[in-house]
């Protein structure tokens, strides 16, 4: 149950305890490793990935998530990759990597767009459209803005109560 993993490692991390999450995580890791659960990995070392960012080790964040990347595709998994892709821009952004961020989003926007799913994607949407933004691409960040805003229009228009449109 990676969930249980993931839950407890972060509850590790907002004790202080980041040595044992890791931990926790890597015996996750190798318990996934010997079911063959590919999507399972990639979820468990994308979140690896980001406890090294917030250890503040970049260079290593960066490699351990282009690792989580390819277990998710591995898997087929466009969900998980979507998810990856947003949390590695966010990344690239913060090292002053723009042109590499905008390929990681341009990914995640085609592996979110390919299952239709509709919560990721305006997130991935709006982070394209602030690099294409300082860019100086004020069309075509407008319109990725206006794709994002008719997304997320039409979850809260179908949501089907105020405790779901609160969630979105």
């Amino acid at each position: 149950p990676v969930m249980t993993y993931l839950g407890k490692a972060d509850a590790l991390v907002r004790l202080n305890r980041a040595s044992e999450a890791r931990s926790l995580l890597a015996r996750a890791l190798e318990a996934a490793r010997a079911e063959g659960s590919l999507g399972y990995q990639a979820e468990l070392t994308l979140r690896l990935g980001l406890l090294e960012a917030e250890g503040g080790q970049t260079s290593a964040a960066l490699h351990t998530m282009d690792r989580a990347s390819g277990l998710a595709r591995a898997a087929g998994g466009n969900r998980i990759l979507a998810g990856i892709a947003l949390e590695q821009a966010r990344l690239l952004r913060t090292a002053n990597r723009a042109s590499e961020a905008e390929v990681t989003l341009v990914e995640g926007i085609r592996a979110s767009r390919s299952m239709g799913e509709r919560l990721i994607l305006p997130q991935l949407l709006s982070q394209l459209a602030d690099l294409r933004l300082a860019r100086g691409q004020r069309g075509p960040a407008a319109a990725l803005i206006r794709e994002a805003d008719d997304i997320l229009e039409g979850l809260l228009t179908n949501a089907s109560s105020p405790w779901a449109r609160g969630r979105i």
